[in-house]
């Protein structure tokens, strides 16, 4: 039986132990449901008749809670409570006497178990395990040897061998909460207590009940409680998450058990002391225990001061770390990250955005001044240091647009200024400066140039493109007049001829033009992409040289767009037509052709502005030709623009595909590696269902 207060062997007892022991009285152990106890429904009932036997894995060594006896026979406070539940509630457990907790918790996650009798609530648990309410509740504490120093906060073990027992929930808590503890996990309470009494552990952290019972069962006499640690057991019923239906069933047995049971439980596993007689009847161990106790309650006021005080530094930090929060939402939003540079001892400090921005892990970064050059792009970084120098040797505020290249070889622009702060000598301290991303600002303004560009060019063709139709008019009107009338002169007739299908040439490249520039006139109609794709690739397929290899992947779904049929047939075979091109001196030359469901993420819609919906029919033309070289990437879509010859064609082709397109309010992108292939994506929106 465990004893707290009472006789206790040799000089066992401590009178911080006895402190503690004191909660015990002060501080019920076993909880009240606040709730009046609720019969249990048809439905629980007849759940309790389908599965009248569960299977329990008690741990075998958690001692005074649940345990094992010699005998094999299952023993503790949560088995009283289980043998209460049976009763009221009509249910038989079937306990099983597995190796340790670790296999408990093995089998429980199998279900090959069913429930555990006393288990403490964590977030990892909670992933396989279904709780009841809390029906015990005491302190977890930290034990020592007699000569270690008293602990007021766990910050004071760092550095020290802390063993806790392994997969226990205090191993879980210190772990989440104090990572800058050295945790020792022990198998159960008896290697904990004796590595401590041994000196191969500092200290040992687990819940009072079962430390005392361990201590005195052991018969320990070198160990004393040092300090608390801040954290509760809060014991509660697990259920295996695939049997739900058994926890509202045992809440309401567990507030069925009166408070009389719950006190005939506790007196029998945990002895009070018997009531203490006058003073003048007290032997003098009796009295040191008597001034221990008066000690004691000094020592409770003492921590419930420190339990206040550390409520009102956890409530200011938490209304710090909201604060904070709040901060970093705005730098995300934003895009604007903020640091601060230590020039004596050169340590530099980066908020979340930052690193974000760089995409950079914190524990990858070497916080210094050399390590925040190694991301500068290598032609931008005299610039960026000759700006840092002029601001350090001015004392005066910078301001530097700069790229940087990320690890995974993402280049961005950043705009970066910075602050000096002196000291009463005016030598310069710190700095303190923002990095804000104008990525996606730079591609929105290539955007816009683009945009305006083509307008202008549109504009310009336009005009031109329609003076010429008109004219090219009269002059194939007088070419057939002028061949008929020669029809007696071959030779002229010839001629004729010739100038003829010239002129026909003409204005097919001036009808191109005339259909970039008017990107409105079109009626559109529902259509379904796919056979859109399919018709457009059957007629021109004939065009293609047998040598290439020309694949479609389509899937069968359907994708709804609103458009023009022949005009987006027109568009596909003219990205077709340039990728054959472009694969057509290479050997083994291949185009795929596939098309699939795209949802747009935040930086594809951020960098889109122009772009309605999120749900897009992505259509991808890919060759394995020789790619396009960088500089001419910017101008693929310009009419005219080409780097074919003048036989081959105008230029015109990824132009008038690119109108076709943007006139169906959709968009092209090129990605293109030279040497390897280049692949071209089209999005066009797809209609919202009715």
């Amino acid at each position: 039986m465990l004893q707290l207060l009472g006789r206790v062997p040799g000089r066992a007892f401590n009178a911080t132990l006895l402190a503690f022991a004191l909660l015990f009285m002060l501080l019920p152990p076993h909880l009240s449901f606040s709730t009046e106890p609720q019969k249990l429904t048809q439905e629980e009932l007849q759940w309790i008749e389908d599965h009248p036997v569960i299977r329990l894995a008690p741990d075998p060594t958690f001692h005074p809670f649940e345990f094992f006896d010699d005998t094999g026979s299952f023993q503790g406070i949560a088995a009283d409570y289980m043998k209460l539940l049976e009763g009221k509630l009509g249910l038989r457990f079937e306990p099983a006497q597995l190796k340790d907790w670790l296999e408990v918790i093995s089998q429980i996650k199998d279900s090959r178990v069913d429930m555990i009798s006393a288990v403490m609530k964590t977030a990892e648990r909670s992933e396989f395990l279904n709780f009841t309410e809390p029906y015990l509740k005491y302190p977890y504490v930290i034990v020592s040897r007699q000569d270690a120093q008293q602990v007021v906060d766990l910050h004071q073990l760092k550095g020290k061998k802390l063993a806790v027992v392994n997969k226990y929930a205090i191993h879980e808590f210190l772990e989440r909460d104090h990572p800058e503890l050295t945790l020792v996990p022990v198998a159960d309470f008896n290697e904990g207590l004796r590595g401590v009494s041994f000196g191969k552990y500092d200290a040992f952290v687990a819940n009072l009940a079962s430390l005392s019972y361990f201590i005195d069962k052991e018969g320990i006499t070198n160990l004393r409680v040092i300090g608390e640690s801040g954290y509760f057991i809060n014991l509660s019923i697990v259920v295996r998450k695939n049997m739900p239906e058994l926890i509202p069933i045992l809440n309401k047995g567990l507030a069925m058990v009166s408070d009389k049971e719950r006190s005939a439980i506790f007196n029998k596993w945990i002895k009070l002391a018997e009531p203490p007689r006058q003073w003048w009847q007290l032997s003098r161990e009796q009295l040191m225990v008597l001034f221990g106790m008066l000690a004691a309650m000094i020592m409770l006021g003492v921590l419930a001061w420190n339990y206040q005080l550390r409520k009102t530094v956890a409530h200011r930090t938490h209304a710090l770390d909201v604060n904070i929060e709040r901060l970093n939402k705005a730098e995300s939003i934003s895009h604007l990250g903020s640091w601060e540079w230590n020039i004596v001892t050169n340590e530099l400090h980066w908020s979340d955005e930052i690193y974000r921005i760089f995409g950079v892990p914190p524990q990858e970064f070497a916080a210094t001044y050399e390590g925040f050059v190694k991301y500068i792009h290598p032609d931008d970084r005299a610039k960026v240091q000759q700006a840092v120098d002029n601001a350090l040797a001015n004392k005066k505020p910078y301001g530097v647009e700069h790229r940087i290249i990320r690890d995974d070889g993402i280049e961005r622009t950043v705009y970066e200024m910075g602050e000096i702060e002196l000291d009463a000598q005016g030598t310069p301290l710190r700095m303190l400066g923002t990095v804000h991303d104008l990525t996606e600002q730079k591609h929105l303004e290539r955007q816009l140039h683009h945009s305006r560009k083509m307008e202008a060019l549109g504009t310009l063709i336009g005009g031109i493109a329609h003076d010429f139709n008109n004219k090219m008019g009269g002059i194939t009107g007088n070419i057939y007049l002028a061949r008929k009338e020669a029809a007696a002169l071959p030779r002229l007739s010839e001629r004729l001829k010739t100038a003829e299908a010239l002129s026909f040439e003409v204005s097919a490249v001036i009808k191109q033009l005339i259909t970039f520039t008017q990107r409105e006139h079109i009626e559109k109609e529902v259509i379904n992409l796919n056979p859109c794709i399919e018709e457009a690739l059957a007629s021109y397929r004939h065009e293609v040289p047998a040598r290439i290899t020309l694949h479609a992947d389509l899937p069968e779904r359907t994708f709804m767009i609103s458009g023009d049929d022949l005009q987006l047939q027109q568009a596909i075979i003219k990205i077709v037509d340039n990728a054959v091109d472009a694969v057509a001196d290479i050997p083994h030359p291949m185009i795929q052709v596939s098309c699939d469901l795209f949802e747009a993420d935040e930086a594809f819609s951020n960098s889109h502005t122009d772009l309605n919906g999120k749900r897009f029919a992505h259509l991808e033309i890919k060759d394995n030709g020789s790619g396009i070289p960088a500089e001419n990437m910017e101008h693929i879509f310009e009419p005219f623009f080409t780097t074919k010859n003048a036989i081959k064609g105008q230029g015109l082709g990824l132009s008038v595909a690119y109108g076709m397109i943007q006139n169906h309010h959709g968009t092209v992108e090129i990605n293109s590696s030279p040497g390897i292939g280049t692949s071209v994506h089209v999005y066009l929106p797809l209609l919202e269902k009715a």
